[in-house]
């Protein structure tokens, strides 16, 4: 018996369910289609990004370049597919062509390179799972409005945190540690900057150009000290404005 495509089943219970009229639930099995065939794509690049992470991490920048350009494949399948802000979109697109390029240099910069592809992991993995906690495909319930209060909260702790660290290291000259610490806001910027831009659009703009400049400041070859303290704790300053 030959295996019956699933996404094949699934147009076919589409024209079952048009032919008894109910039009709507049609549209639905086709919007699931699409869904599945993104978290697919998603969990591939994910995937991609933490081998391609891994290969940085020890050196070996062959293996990194091969295992990247399967993250750069899903991305090419899955960008058209996504309902997902044209900033978030941008971001990714973005970062998924300077670590393409990056990872072309003679040789690498293997710090550069490991500050990007974390931040890479975690927009991918944050725009899979989704921010009000429903995945791609829908599998997962939608967040009670206290989960996402507490889920506010949380990201709000942890970016403090991180861009503490980020302060401390930054002061002791330690940049390596910085880039870590700040790839860790970063990523939980990215979580939750579109539920601050909710509560005030303003201290969304300052945050989300700060986040910026810091880290493409710590991402240059020779990043000034005095100009990063300045940014960071701006940064810090204008976090302490957002409530939940």
């Amino acid at each position: 018996m030959k295996t019956i495509n699933s996404k094949l089943f699934l147009l076919g219970t589409v024209c079952l369910i048009s032919a008894c009229g109910v039009t709507e639930q049609a549209t639905k099995v086709q919007d699931t289609v699409q869904s599945l065939g993104g978290a697919q794509e998603l969990v591939g690049m994910g995937k991609g990004v933490t081998q391609t992470l891994d290969a940085v991490k020890s050196g070996n920048f062959d293996q990194a370049k091969q295992e990247f350009s399967s993250v750069q494949q899903n991305w090419t399948d899955v960008e058209g597919k996504l309902k997902a802000s044209p900033e978030t979109i941008n971001n990714i697109k973005g970062n998924v062509a300077t670590i393409a390029t990056d990872l072309k240099a003679s040789p690498p910069d293997k710090d550069k390179l490991l500050g990007n592809l974390q931040s890479l992991s975690g927009s991918v993995g944050a725009l899979a799972k989704g921010e009000a906690g429903t995945s791609v495909g829908g599998a997962e319930q939608p967040l009670t409005e206290a989960e996402k209060a507490q889920a506010f909260t949380d990201n709000l702790v942890a970016m403090k945190e991180a861009l503490s660290q980020t302060n401390t290291a930054l002061e002791s000259s330690d940049f390596a540690s910085a880039k870590e610490s700040f790839g860790n806001a970063r990523q939980t910027w990215f979580k939750f900057g579109g539920s601050v831009k909710e509560k005030s659009s303003d201290t969304y703009q300052v945050m989300d150009q700060g986040v910026k400049t810091v880290n493409t400041a710590l991402n240059q070859a020779n990043p000034t000290q005095e100009t990063l303290l300045t940014e960071v704790k701006n940064l810090s300053s204008e976090l302490e404005t957002v409530t939940n």
